[in-house]
């Protein structure tokens, strides 16, 4: 669809579409790095409570993968509120 700037970052932006999101037609910008995807926003519920659904980078980290099992432990249960 072109190209923009997002945070700070030149970033193609392409259209995706198709039956994996409900047959609906999203946006997602990618770096021209292609390092990290910086934003994806489609008009589908992933949610009972949402209408649409959107994803945006807002840091990177490094992590051991003991780290990572640690994270994801942690945030399951922040989710599930434990």
């Amino acid at each position: 669809m072109g190209e923009e700037r997002l945070h700070g970052k030149q970033c193609r932006r392409y259209r995706i579409s198709g039956p994996g999101i409900g047959d609906t037609t999203g946006s997602l910008w990618a770096p021209v790095d292609g390092e990290w995807l910086e934003r994806i926003e489609i008009p589908f519920p992933d949610n009972p409570d949402w209408k649409s659904f959107r994803l945006e980078l807002q840091g990177k980290e490094t992590m051991t993968p003991e780290a990572w099992k640690r994270f994801i432990a942690r945030s399951l249960k922040k989710a599930n509120g434990s």
